[in-house]
């Protein structure tokens, strides 16, 4: 289906917005725990009118579901896509909308792809995307840091992976900035690689142990990341990560 809509779209910016879509969409399925599945079983016993009496008293977590129950496609209890019976694009449009002006930073990514899929709205698509980023949305930082890729901005790349690995579900963050970091031992991991970053084999291995958590076999990696390195630098890479995850993950608990 997403191939046969990124065929047909002629804008170099909108096939990187579809790619960013999809690549990290994929990436978050190992970690995300999915905030949207989280919020669907918080109303999942509630009927439609109720819903939205909640939703119109300003909650923005309702008037996102709200959104998603009149989007094109729902979960089965097999928790595959489906074709909604119920779809209204015009409902869901407002619903998203009223979510993403109150703050809501899931909305504002759900409200960005949409207008990258539906609508081919470059500016609409960024404005919300990067709000969504901004607000802390973690799959949005990753889309954010793939689009700014497409456009070889290194600076903004960066940016946005590293905000997107401070939050303990952006692992997939980890991974990209280990093959940014890992030069040739890393290379064929790189989808990034029109950035020619120095090789930092300490930051590499760091970062692939924050990467750890993917499940991903990185066993390989380790070893040739260390035939590169000293003890004290492995010993340096594995505090940092601790120191990471001190400074990142730990905060507020």
């Amino acid at each position: 289906m997403f191939k046969a809509i990124i065929n047909s779209v002629k804008k170099t910016w909108l096939r990187k917005c579809l790619f960013a879509i999809l690549i990290i969409g994929i990436f978050m399925l190992f970690n995300l725990g999915s905030k949207a599945e989280q919020l669907g079983m918080k109303y999942d016993n509630l009927d439609t009118p109720s819903l939205e009496k909640i939703a119109q008293a300003g909650d923005t977590e309702a008037q996102y579901e709200m959104g998603m129950r009149f989007s094109k496609w729902i979960k089965n209890k097999k928790g595959k896509n489906i074709n909604n019976p119920n779809y209204d694009q015009h409902k869901e449009v407002d619903w998203l909308k009223m979510a993403s002006e109150h703050g809501s930073s899931i909305a504002q990514s759900a409200l960005a792809d949409y207008y990258a899929i539906f609508d081919k709205n470059e500016d609409l698509y960024f404005k919300w995307k990067k709000a969504s980023a901004e607000a802390g949305f973690v799959p949005a930082r990753m889309q954010l840091a793939s689009i700014y890729a497409g456009k070889s901005d290194k600076e903004n790349t960066l940016y946005w992976l590293i905000e997107a690995a401070k939050d303990e579900k952006g692992v997939a963050a980890h991974l990209y900035l280990a093959t940014l970091y890992g030069g040739d031992v890393m290379r064929h991991l790189n989808v990034m690689q029109q950035f020619n970053f120095q090789p930092d084999y300490i930051k590499a291995y760091t970062h692939l142990l924050l990467a750890k958590d993917l499940k991903y076999k990185f066993r390989p990696y380790f070893k040739e990341l260390e035939n590169h390195m000293t003890n004290d630098e492995i010993k340096l890479a594995k505090k940092s990560a601790k120191d990471w995850k001190e400074e990142y993950y730990n905060k507020g608990k």
